[in-house]
């Protein structure tokens, strides 16, 4: 996490995304340990139902996946990881359902 932590920076969120979100996946797939950990921007509806790729860590059996959501000033850390996490999780679990 230490690798992680150097790489975020603080962003300031556009109006009609109104929530700071926190999101880690954890999973095994075929031997392979992934973990994910992601803070960015969302919306209230986003917080409530999950984005895409939170909703196809749901589907994989034994995965372990967790969003937080809150509304105030960098209330999530105000830090956001770089994209390529975000990326490389996207690649993981297209490859598991294609």
């Amino acid at each position: 996490m230490a690798d992680c932590k150097d790489k975020m920076k603080e962003i300031h969120c556009s109006a009609n995304l109104d929530r700071c979100s926190s999101m880690s996946l954890e999973f095994d797939t075929g031997g392979i340990k992934i973990k994910s950990f992601a803070k960015s921007c969302s919306t209230k509806l986003g917080c409530e139902f999950g984005n895409d790729l939170f909703k196809n860590c749901k589907k994989v059996d034994g995965a372990t996946c967790k969003l937080d959501c809150c509304d105030t000033d960098s209330c999530n850390g105000g830090t956001v990881a770089t994209v390529s996490v975000i990326l490389m999780m996207a690649c993981a679990l297209r490859a598991l359902f294609c």
